[in-house]
């Protein structure tokens, strides 16, 4: 999924934390592991457009997400873009 005409200005602010970390030791160059990464529930991505946040959570075993859309915010600047297997659907 893309957010077409998005803000290249996006903060992401994670919510939530759990009690549990991961670490990820993928392949032999030790510079590029990671141990103790923490877990949120969610996250929000401020500003994605202007005035309008988009907020990624986990919800019993599923992602799903919802858009904020502060005053003065305007629902006809969200375009979405889904690409499944080479077809791309607005």
């Amino acid at each position: 999924m893309k957010f077409l005409g998005a803000s290249g200005n996006v903060a992401a602010i994670p919510d939530k934390a759990l009690p549990t970390y991961s670490n990820y030791f993928i392949g032999n160059d030790k510079s590029k592991w990671q141990s103790g990464c923490r877990i949120f529930q969610g996250i929000t991505y401020k500003n994605m457009y202007p005035n309008i946040d988009v907020r990624y959570y986990a919800d019993q075993g599923t992602l799903k997400y919802d858009f904020i859309v502060h005053p003065g915010g305007n629902i006809d600047d969200i375009v979405l873009e889904y690409v499944l297997n080479n077809y791309n659907f607005k």
